[in-house]
């Protein structure tokens, strides 16, 4: 079960951040303080799963035939934060590229 919250939650982080990249994080209206209140926020909630991360891979089963790869997510979710963390730090205009994330967390 808590396999499953975890699994839902970071599709459902990661589904928001593709969602707010797309849409050119919604903020066109808001003020630069607020967008940047709110990406912190962000990365405060991403760092907040890595508890829930060690929890889950701790109650994992070690000889299930397909297991959770813990430490591909804790790098997807390591990666988004430092390219939120980049945009607040230097905001750019220009294209930047990013490692691609794992996506999968299946072997």
């Amino acid at each position: 079960m808590n396999l499953e919250l975890l699994m839902r939650t970071s599709k459902l982080i990661l589904l928001t951040l593709i969602v707010l990249t797309i849409d050119g994080f919604a903020f066109h209206s808001a003020d630069t303080d607020a967008e940047h209140a709110a990406l912190a926020q962000i990365i405060t909630e991403l760092k907040g799963l890595d508890k829930l991360i060690d929890r889950a891979e701790k109650e994992a089963n070690p000889t299930a035939r397909i297991n959770f790869q813990y430490d591909w997510l804790r790098r997807d979710l390591k990666l988004v934060r430092r390219g939120i963390q980049d945009h607040l730090d230097t905001p750019s205009s220009e294209p930047r590229e990013f490692e691609a994330l794992q996506g999968d967390y299946r072997q």
